[in-house]
């Protein structure tokens, strides 16, 4: 049954032999993998530090000043919302009228501060694309869905300078509604 000089212990003593070379084989070829896998892991890390160190910082955003004052061009424009009444204004007719009455400004300052009284509750942007005062700012109350109320000095048309606006050759008045 057994070749010539092999007994079954030689056979058995051969097979476990095979089996362990096998598993050292494996263990071998793991050890490799794991290297590998350190070293990429090792490299990650190296560039994480670097990053870290040399990332350009992001400057930091502050909250906008609802305390904040607005230009004289930009309150003429709010002026001439809140005498333009229910129909309100488009963004070109605001234009011409800063323009007509000897303003500089541009259209995108426009629009940026549109946003700006928009998100503070003070002007409504209707579906026509025109701004009108919001409710709120007309009876000189703040936004109740609003987390913060706007500023006294920034709203309200209770303070209306009798619909009259300014330019800048006149006067401004002090009751005018967004000193």
């Amino acid at each position: 049954m057994f070749a010539k000089g092999f007994t079954m212990a030689d056979t058995y003593e051969n097979k476990l032999q095979a089996e362990i070379e096998d598993y050292d084989f494996q263990e071998a070829e793991l050890r490799e993998r794991l290297r590998e896998i350190r070293s990429r892991r090792d490299a990650l890390a190296h560039a994480l530090q670097l990053y870290a160190e040399n990332k350009p910082r992001q400057p930091v955003r502050r909250a906008r000043s609802k305390a904040k004052k607005r230009t004289p061009r930009f309150t003429f424009i709010m002026n001439a919302i809140a005498e333009s009444g229910e129909r309100g204004l488009t963004n070109k007719e605001m234009y011409a009228l800063a323009e007509a009455a000897g303003y500089e400004i541009k259209t995108n300052t426009i629009r940026s501060q549109l946003y700006h009284q928009k998100e503070d509750g003070n002007l409504e942007h209707m579906p026509n694309g025109r701004y009108r005062l919001s409710k709120y700012a007309k009876r000189g109350e703040s936004d109740p869905g609003k987390d913060e109320a706007p500023d006294a000095s920034t709203s309200g048309a209770s303070r209306i300078n009798g619909g009259a606006t300014t330019s800048p050759n006149e006067s401004r008045s002090a009751e005018s509604i967004f000193d």
